[in-house]
């Protein structure tokens, strides 16, 4: 049985790190940040002062909570990932460092107003996550949980029979790499609704909606980012050119 720690290795790969960083799904265009400020905004009155996106990749979340905080601390397992962030050209007060949720202790008790868990919390301990945040962040300060899932495709010019052809061709990939994902997605998958959370003050924003316009190239590079995927061609190697064999159909 795959381990947490196990999980955390999938995304330690430096062409991982660059397909991510290159084609994962950005949240400029929800209202994510605004809900998360607009919660904590009941708990606490502002100014506020340090943000940590925990699980932080290569800084999409960090980019977004920036405005709100006098600093955001980034903090992310892979080595590969911290390295992408860091090659981003961000305002100076965002820091990024390898660790999860075992290497908090340079965070000061009661510093934080948020937590932030992109695309993440479903791999991590939560018997060590949940002391840790109940520690670093202040009286009123929130934790904020979310993901997504990718698993359908639109033509926007309304070319039915394309629109047809393209959503087959990604649930054809989609099941083929099904079988390779972690157990620990299915937390993600479910929305999250598995989560057990040991707090009673909670929101919950189900089925937020936000659309990407993308390339066949792009969409390609977003299965690339998909851990499946590559534990899929580390264990039939073989099969490393199927993207490109999909790309021709």
């Amino acid at each position: 049985m795959a381990t947490h720690q196990d999980d955390k290795q999938l995304f330690q790969g430096e062409s991982h790190a660059s397909a991510y960083k290159q084609y994962r799904p950005r949240y400029e265009k929800t209202d994510l940040v605004e809900k998360i400020m607009t919660f904590l905004q009941e708990k606490l009155d502002p100014p506020y002062d340090c943000a940590l996106d925990l699980g932080c990749g290569s800084g999409q979340s960090s980019q977004l909570l920036l405005p709100h905080f006098t600093k955001v601390i980034g903090v992310d397992c892979s080595e590969a990932q911290v390295k992408e962030a860091l090659n981003t050209p961000f305002l100076k007060n965002i820091s990024f460092r390898c660790g999860d949720e075992k290497d908090l202790g340079f965070i000061p008790d009661n510093s934080l107003e948020v937590v932030a868990c992109g695309q993440s919390i479903h791999w991590m301990d939560l018997g060590t996550l949940y002391p840790e945040i109940d520690r670093i962040l202040k009286p009123g300060g929130c934790l904020a949980a979310y993901g997504y899932v990718t698993r359908t495709v639109h033509v926007i010019d309304g070319e039915s029979a394309l629109e047809g052809q393209l959503q087959s061709l990604y649930k054809e990939i989609d099941d083929w790499i099904d079988p390779y994902y972690s157990k620990s997605i299915d937390v993600l998958l479910g929305g999250y609704y598995d989560l057990p959370l040991p707090y009673s003050d909670q929101k919950r924003f189900s089925n937020m909606k936000f659309y990407a316009e993308v390339t066949v190239d792009s969409l390609i590079g977003l299965v690339q980012s998909f851990s499946a995927f590559q534990i899929a061609i580390k264990q039939s190697p073989e099969k490393s050119n199927i993207l490109d064999e999909y790309k021709q159909k």
